[in-house]
């Protein structure tokens, strides 16, 4: 069985080799393979007077329209070469990749499923300039309408994202399920015999660790979280910042 993937994610090099990486290996074992679809142009985040913005939107509005245009004809064509056998549509998020996956699902005539992993209105709300803004957002609330009218299935990464789309939108919540993605933070929890772990990593006792525990690649925008932290610094607040991971990032 094969599973038509669709996301908007930007990959850099040698990511579409580790998204789904885990899910992929997994589904392996049921004979069930996914195929995916995504745009390979980065949009960076950048920051600018202490606020987070999207780079692409800085660029005029015609060339953002362009791009997504192109990518859901892009889309629509690939689908062609690939949706043969395919079962099921797979899609990462409510927007544009969402709205090429229900496209998709409704020309071949197969299930569609969505995976919320964020709510990306409040992200969006910094987007351009008055009227502008406001036809953006209506764009989008619309498209997010359509993909979750159309989806069999929404899952969600977090039980207070779901809680929010219930709100939302509660006319589709008998759709929503709760997928966590994340690891137990319980197992990281140190042992009698780890008790000197922090000590002998040069962190004094009382000292508060933030940790990251992942992939240390571009794509995880480690940079905010570092951005964040050079805040609390000035602020004279004393922290330790502890990663666990490996990456083409790692110093």
């Amino acid at each position: 069985m094969k599973v038509l993937t669709i996301t908007t994610a930007d990959m850099y090099r040698g990511g579409i080799s580790a998204f789904l990486k885990n899910i992929r290996e997994k589904l392996s074992s049921f004979n069930i393979n996914l195929q995916i679809i995504y745009k390979n142009r980065a949009l960076a985040l950048i920051y600018e007077d202490r606020t987070l913005k999207p780079q692409l939107p800085r660029r005029h509005v015609i060339g953002y329209l362009l791009d997504y245009i192109v990518f859901l004809v892009t889309s629509l064509l690939t689908s062609f070469k690939v949706i043969k056998y395919s079962r099921l549509v797979y899609v990462h998020d409510t927007g544009n990749g969402g709205l090429a996956g229900s496209l998709i699902s409704l020309m071949w005539r197969i299930p569609l499923v969505t995976h919320v992993h964020g709510y990306k209105f409040k992200e969006m709300s910094i987007r351009g300039k008055g009227f502008l803004r406001k036809i953006y957002m209506a764009y989008e609330m619309a498209v997010e309408r359509l993909v979750i009218r159309r989806s069999s299935k929404v899952f969600f990464s977090s039980r207070i994202l779901m809680n929010v789309y219930s709100r939302i939108h509660d006319w589709a919540s008998d759709k929503y399920t709760y997928v966590p993605v994340g690891v137990d933070i319980k197992e990281f929890n140190i042992a009698e015999k780890d008790k000197d772990f922090l000590n002998n990593i040069g962190i004094r006792e009382g000292v508060p660790v933030i940790g990251y525990i992942g992939r240390v690649e571009i794509e995880k925008n480690l940079g905010i979280v570092l951005k964040a932290l050079s805040s609390l610094k000035k602020r004279g607040i004393d922290f330790r910042f502890l990663v666990v991971g490996s990456g083409s990032q790692v110093p």
